[in-house]
């Protein structure tokens, strides 16, 4: 009957809320823990540890690939000399130092530049979405972050990269270039000076160590 299938409906409507409660409190524990969650980003794989048996097996954690932890490095290094993502994705492909086989785009480039996970900080629940997140108000709810031992460039490197582009996390569009940005030193602690500017649009260099702090 239409009253019974209307029950069934609800009933497997509040399973599959509790499941999906009980996926992502489960991957939240994971992440917690140090473990990684999700694809691995480019830059990195998977770290195999030693297991009792003598067999080796993947212990939940990543490091940098040998191969393409230098293309990151390169990106960034390319972004604080003053390149825009539009500049850099073609240098690198050109240069055969492909995305895993494909070209790299310009979208590919600007999410690279801004994932923390390249400084050393797993960030999960980034972005809001409802298959990731509990209930608005749920305890369990909200964004998490640690700090691992997996960075392939420095916090100084990636904060100054952060300031090379508006929006948020690295998806904008170029912001003002600042030819010293990454070359300059701070004469206090050494730390890589990168260019900002204020309300008014004077434009000025700034310690980046003072701003990732």
């Amino acid at each position: 009957s239409s009253l019974t299938e209307g029950i069934k409906e609800v009933v497997d409507s509040e399973e599959n809320e509790t499941r999906r409660w009980f996926i992502a409190g489960g991957l939240r524990e994971r992440q917690l823990s140090g473990k990684w969650v999700g694809p691995v980003p480019f830059g990195y794989q998977r770290k195999m540890g030693d297991n009792a048996d003598g067999s080796r097996s993947w212990d939940g954690t990543l490091e940098p690939d040998p191969d393409e932890a230098p293309i990151v490095r390169r990106a960034y290094s390319d972004c604080l000399s003053g390149k825009s993502p539009s500049d850099i994705a073609p240098s690198l492909t050109a240069e055969g130092l492909t995305n895993r086989g494909s070209p790299w785009l310009n979208g590919s480039i600007r999410t690279m530049l801004g994932n923390p996970i390249y400084m050393g900080r797993l960030t999960r629940y980034r972005f809001r979405t409802a298959a990731h997140y509990f209930p608005e108000g749920d305890p369990r709810d909200g964004k998490q972050e640690m700090d691992v031992s997996w960075g392939i460039v420095s916090p100084e490197e990636w904060a100054a990269a952060q300031t090379m582009y508006s929006g948020s996390g690295g998806h904008g569009v170029p912001g003002p270039r600042y030819p010293l940005s990454g070359v300059l030193r701070c004469g206090t602690c050494g730390a890589r000076m990168h260019g900002v500017h204020n309300a008014g649009g004077t434009r000025y260099y700034r310690c980046s160590a003072r701003t990732a702090n």
